[in-house]
Formats: C-alpha cells, structure tokens, sequence
C-alpha cells in the first residue's frame, strides 16, 4: 500500500511538472501554488519579484520561465496556469492584447510612470504596460577578439563581414523577442531591399540560433563564439561577473526596448493579478530591483535612476516603431524574409 501511494505521488508530481517546459520555481518553498507568474527576464530577478510579492500579499507564487516570443503560444493554450506575465518585448505584449489573450488592466499608479510606459497601456487597449527599457546593441567576447586578432563590430551592417563567418550566435527571431526586434531594427534602418540583402549576408556568418535573446548572450559571455547582441544592462551585469564581453552601440544607433507586464485572460484570479500590476509598477518594488543589479530604465518616476545609459554606454539610438513591427502580418512577413535568407 506504502508503495502504491508513493507510485501515485511520483507520478501527480510529474503531471505537475510536465506543464513547465523549461524551470519552475516556488516562493516561499510551497508546493501549493496561489499565483503563477511567467517571466521572460533573468531568473534571479524574477524570483525577486515573486518573493517580495508574495511576502506582500500572502500568497504562494510560482514562476515559470518563457522567451516572450513563445509566449503568445503558451497563453493560447487551454490548459496553462499562468497568471501574469511580466518582461521581454513589448511587441509580443502588444501582438496578445490583439488576440485577447491577456485582459484589461487599470493601474493606480498610472500618474506615477513615465510616458513610455503609459504609452504601451493605451495602445494595447490597456492590456500590457510598460516595465522598463533598454538598449539593444552589439556584443564582443573581448578574449576571442584578442586571440583572432579581429576588430569588434561598430555597426549594425558590420555582422554581414566575412570576418565573422562561423563566429555569430543570435537569438532565434521566431522565438526570441530580443532576435524578432534585430530584424524589425534592420529592416527599419535599411529599408526592404537593402535588410533582406543584410539578412542574407548575417545568415552566412551565424554559428547557432538560440531561443532566448539573454541565453544567446550568455553563450557570447561564455566563450562559444565572437560576436552577437544583447542589451547593454545584461552586458554590464556579465562584466561586473568578471565576463570577457564588450557592448557597442551601433553606428546606426542602438534599438531602444520596451519591457511590459500583462495578465493572462483565462486567469480566474483577478483581485490578486490587480494587486500585483500595481506592486510590479510600485516605487518600493521598482528600487528594490534597482538596488538588485537591475540596471534597466524603470518606469515609475520615484524609483532610483540607472546610470547605465548615461555613464556606461551613452550613444545615439533610433527611434525603434514598435507598434509597427508588433502587428500580426508585420510580424508573419519579417519573419519570412528573415527565414528565406
């Protein structure tokens, strides 16, 4: 009988775990799950939020861990748990509060965040809102440089040089949000004709795709090869951890990113999802992350000022047109193009 029940335990444990593809951890080390939240940022900053949520309103909370180009998939599924979303592009944001798979929000501290980030509110027809921003630019592995005696790349179209064939590792644009924004940026830079000749001369030099814009970097941090991109607040994190790893901002200009939150539609926990909008967007919350190694912009005008973009990696950026590349045909197309290449 003892043995029989383990048996049934081992095997509702893995039902419980076969709906998180990739990690899955608990706050407050509880198997009983209250809330779930799906994090498309680093780990260590998502169990912070679920932590110090749950620690503020009494709850269990798991978090789950998705590319927020996977996400529109995961929350069209009639059988995911998941609660709220919180990080990655606002693109994907923007393409779910199309197809009504997250639900309308109304935040209390709307007066208190910076335009940007009430701008994603009002054009998701108050489905998403903004988080923080950054900037996507070029990354170097600085000892492989040195060793293969090959300068960095200081421009956008450089990752097309023959220089770097077999020595480029981005993040996959049809899972990753980070690798969807490089090509919406190039085709916004160099137009049709001139990004899809682009598209094809990176193709070329790409070692691997990566599903994950920050695991693609980490791959450049780590040594597997030369040159990438990332956001220049994941490099200085990787440099202050001793990494051999350079950001560039582009000649072109970096691409500025928008990182929303939103709440899943099929959630039945619409007073705690409420609740949790308000504390993710919260002063107290927000410089708790600043204080954390969070060094992205944060939206709430009360929280501690990243000098990330200021002091570290100044430089001209353009002006990225994230609406236009988070809609569903935009989309469809770019990724065509990039594809076919």
């Amino acid at each position: 009988m003892i043995k029989l029940f383990k048996n049934l335990l081992c095997l509702s444990l893995i039902s419980v775990f076969s709906f998180f593809p990739t990690s899955v951890s608990f706050a407050n080390n509880s198997m009983q799950t209250d809330f779930v939240i799906a994090c498309s940022i680093v780990q260590r900053h998502c169990d912070l939020i679920a932590n110090s949520f749950s620690k503020f309103a009494n709850v269990n909370v798991a978090t789950v861990k998705f590319s927020s180009g996977r996400m529109n998939e995961e929350l069209r599924s009639e059988t995911n748990d998941i609660d709220a979303w919180i990080g990655g592009t606002a693109e994907h944001h923007l393409l779910a509060a199309k197809n009504n798979l997250t639900r309308r929000i109304f935040p209390t501290e709307l007066r208190s965040l910076v335009e940007w980030s009430v701008d994603v509110w009002k054009n998701s027809d108050n489905r998403a809102i903004g988080l923080y921003s950054g900037t996507l630019g070029l990354v170097s592995n600085t000892k492989l440089l040195r060793i293969k005696d090959v300068q960095p790349p200081e421009c956008w179209s450089d990752l097309a040089f023959a220089r770097y064939k077999q020595d480029i590792i981005l993040p996959n644009p049809n899972k990753s949000g980070t690798g969807y924004m490089l090509i919406g940026s190039l085709y916004q830079i160099y137009g049709h004709k001139e990004a899809k000749e682009l598209f094809k001369g990176i193709s070329g030099n790409i070692k691997e795709q990566i599903g994950s814009g920050h695991d693609a970097l980490l791959t450049i941090a780590n040594g597997e090869a030369m040159v990438g991109v990332g956001f220049a607040h994941d490099v200085k994190v990787l440099q202050e951890e001793g990494h051999d790893i350079q950001f560039t901002n582009p000649c072109e200009g970096g691409s500025q990113e928008i990182g929303a939150a939103s709440l899943s539609s099929q959630s039945t926990k619409t007073n705690t999802g409420d609740m949790f909008i308000d504390f993710l967007l919260s002063s107290e919350l927000q410089n708790e992350l600043a204080n954390s190694n969070f060094y992205q912009s944060l939206s709430n005008i009360n929280t501690r000022s990243s000098k990330i973009y200021t002091e570290y990696f100044p430089g001209k950026s353009i002006d990225y047109q994230m609406y236009f590349f988070a809609q569903d045909q935009i989309r469809k197309d770019m990724l065509r193009y990039w594809n076919g290449s």
